[in-house]
This record gives C-alpha cells, structure tokens and sequence, in this order.
C-alpha cells in the first residue's frame, strides 16, 4: 500500500469510527493505488463475547452488522483502546 492510500484510509478511519468508512474514501483509496474499488478490502473490527472479530469485505459490499450480531450475539464496534483492554 503507498502511503497515499495508507493516509487516506487511517484518517477516514479515524474521522468517521469504527465500520463507518463512506464510499468515497474507497475509490480515493483505489484511485490512489490505481486499482478497482473491488480490490480495496475494508476491515472492521468487533467484540463478541468479549473477542474480537475481524470482518472483511471487498470494497463493493457492506457489512450487514445486525445479522452479524445474530449469528454471533452481541457485538459492539472494537474500537482499539476496547480491544486492547481485552
């Protein structure tokens, strides 16, 4: 990943929250990288049971957080000061 894309992604990453990344920011990511907006893999982070989950996707698609809560109880956004203290 250039540091471009890196940039981009760490500073949505941070201004919007966890799981909260718009479509924008994914296409700048793949115009910067030069690739389809299908090759940019988001990854969130959750807290199911209290351990944490990773999910990717590819950049076209969402996560459909609340049938994830159903297949696995509970979840909550893994911020990483909440995981770390885990």
């Amino acid at each position: 990943m250039t540091a471009t894309a890196s940039a981009i992604a760490h500073k949505e990453a941070t201004r919007h929250g966890p799981g909260r990344i718009p479509p924008a920011p994914r296409r700048d990511a793949a115009s910067a990288l030069g690739c389809e907006v299908e090759a940019i893999t988001s990854s969130l982070l959750f807290l199911a049971d209290d351990e944490p989950v990773l999910v990717m996707t590819s950049g076209r698609h969402r996560v459909d957080t609340d049938d994830l809560a159903r297949q696995l109880g509970a979840v909550t956004d893994g911020t990483p000061l909440r995981v770390a203290e885990d």
